[in-house]
């Protein structure tokens, strides 16, 4: 059987203690993917050194060979970041793996059957399921109403050959560094949207994400959000995909923009799921 190639989960995270639940969910759900040939590169920003350490020992008491952990002496801006981790891969396919998202254990294997076709180079998703920590509102996002590109471009997957570099400086360098690099992406190659996969990936809010509060509020405001009747209809396939990811916050009303479809579970944040320890 021909080996399966090497994909590099790139992930860039800030060493702050505030943020250190989301990194290890996060680093969870690389280490519980189905796909076996993958490597999670992480790449941090110039923290201080106790809280660098604490990131450290926790990846260290895994004892995983395919977590690998870039040290940073030079201040850089996200894009500068993203960059280092992109340099520093050695898969034949990279994946975009936010410190502070939840992904289902079949993410990378689901993707790469569409990158494995041949047809396209690089793979997003259309619709992701939308957390609020703070509230435990879960919503639906459907992304093809969103312009320019359809998609979270965040769940990039993406052939190295067509990876390129995002901008490290400049006011773009940031914030919002990915929509340069995704529009350079496509004049490259056909990405292929994947659609009607919200369990794939959980987009979490929390007050800290780097787009900021403005760009959550304008998320929220658009008409993104399945409607209440689709969600009504669609309540056991909702509540079966959530309850295969491992969310550690108790998920307390499924809704569109404002209006409530349906309770998950009790105000008392009682959950019959398994979650992160």
């Amino acid at each position: 059987m021909k080996k399966l190639p090497l994909i590099s989960c790139l992930m860039v995270t800030r060493c702050t203690p505030d943020r250190f639940q989301y990194f290890r969910e996060s680093v969870f759900c690389f280490c519980r993917q189905d796909y076996p040939n993958k490597e999670l590169v992480i790449v941090h920003d110039l923290a201080p050194r106790p809280d660098q350490l604490q990131y450290l020992q926790f990846i260290k008491s895994l004892k995983r060979r395919d977590i690998r952990w870039i040290p940073t002496k030079d201040k850089l801006k996200l894009g500068g970041l993203r960059n280092r981790s992109v340099k520093k891969a050695k898969g034949e396919v990279f994946c975009t793996w936010d410190d502070d998202d939840i992904y289902h254990r079949r993410r990378l294997s689901a993707q790469f059957e569409v990158i494995k076709s041949g047809e396209y180079g690089a793979v997003v998703l259309t619709d992701v399921y939308h957390l609020f920590r703070v509230s435990g509102v879960v919503q639906w996002l459907d992304l093809q109403k969103k312009p320019p590109y359809r998609s979270h471009i965040g769940s990039l997957m993406v052939h190295k050959k067509f990876m390129g570099l995002y901008p490290a400086t400049g006011k773009m360098a940031h914030r919002y560094e990915d929509m340069p690099h995704f529009g350079d992406l496509i004049k490259k190659t056909d990405v292929a949207l994947m659609s009607d996969s919200p369990g794939l990936y959980v987009y979490c809010s929390h007050g800290g994400n780097v787009t900021g509060s403005n760009y959550i509020r304008w998320l929220f405001a658009r008409p993104l959000a399945k409607p209440v009747n689709f969600l009504k209809r669609n309540k056991k396939r909702i509540l079966r995909e959530l309850s295969e990811l491992p969310i550690s916050d108790p998920i307390l009303r499924i809704q569109s923009i404002s209006r409530l479809a349906f309770i998950a579970v009790d105000d008392s944040g009682k959950k019959s799921r398994k979650v992160m320890p």
